[in-house]
């Protein structure tokens, strides 16, 4: 199968030389703009410009956290509003310092950026998406956000496919890089993602404005949702089975305290 995995994600306080980026054939770029309503990205705006000049397709991601939702989308769209339509947009659900979002308010949230936006969100996770026992059911709401789906392996296993029968973005390899990725020294501390397709494929589909269905194509690993350690959460909060990514979970440099305009 062929992937095109010339796709990284980075935050603030990773290094990131777009021209090292291009050369290693990135060009596409997922970069956090905010998290919970404790951080902002300083270094979101004008990254994404240059990367944009350069002719990098971009997206603004949010770092859920068990803070106020709606307050959170506020600070959210107020950095990224949608009017530009060469910007994806996409929610983070993993565990922060402010704490994970529960299931329940996840599903709220995306609900209410629905109505806001009039499409949905890539919505990215790893272990919260395994192990939650109402993905495994099956979700109408969440199967249409296009899956970005953290699994660090040699294949994209446990996707609950009774919400998504695959994913859209593959993130296969972080920055120890021991799935397939380039070394450490390449763009040191950026996460590696795949599409399952061709650069012109993935050009076609950004910024996933439609349904999830649209955005997987049809030659994507279909992975096996069996995942017997997942069990119900009856609180709605998905058990932890790891430590989180730290570098989405804990911003350092490049971020600075989101006391203003939230």
């Amino acid at each position: 199968m062929n992937f095109f995995q010339g796709i990284i994600d980075v935050y603030g306080d990773n290094s990131l030389d777009l021209d090292e980026a291009w050369d290693q054939g990135v060009r596409a770029i997922l970069h956090q703009t905010s998290a919970g309503l404790y951080r902002v990205d300083t270094k979101y705006a004008a990254r994404k410009a240059a990367a944009l000049k350069k002719g990098f397709l971009w997206c603004g991601y949010h770092l859920l956290s068990a803070e106020d939702f709606e307050k959170q989308l506020d600070a959210f769209l107020t950095i990224e509003n949608g009017s530009d339509p060469r910007i994806a947009l996409a929610l983070d659900w993993e565990s922060t310092q402010a704490g994970t979002i529960l299931f329940a308010d996840l599903r709220k949230c995306v609900i209410t950026f629905n109505k806001r936006m009039s499409w949905y969100p890539l919505l990215y996770g790893g272990w919260t998406i395994r192990e939650t026992s109402e993905l495994e059911a099956g979700d109408p709401v969440l199967a249409k956000c296009p899956l970005w789906y953290q699994r660090y392996k040699s294949t994209p296993d446990a996707i609950p496919t009774k919400t998504w029968p695959t994913y859209t973005l593959w993130q296969f390899d972080d920055e120890k890089r021991n799935f397939g990725a380039p070394p450490p020294s390449v763009l040191p501390g950026a996460d590696w993602n795949r599409f399952a397709g061709t650069f012109e494929d993935l050009r076609k589909t950004w910024p996933f404005r439609g349904s999830a269905a649209q955005h997987a194509p049809a030659t994507a690993f279909v992975a096996n949702s069996q995942n017997p350690a997942a069990g119900p959460s009856p609180t709605g909060q998905p058990r932890r089975s790891g430590p989180p990514h730290a570098g989405r979970a804990v911003g350092r440099a490049g971020l600075e305290p989101a006391t203003q305009g939230l």
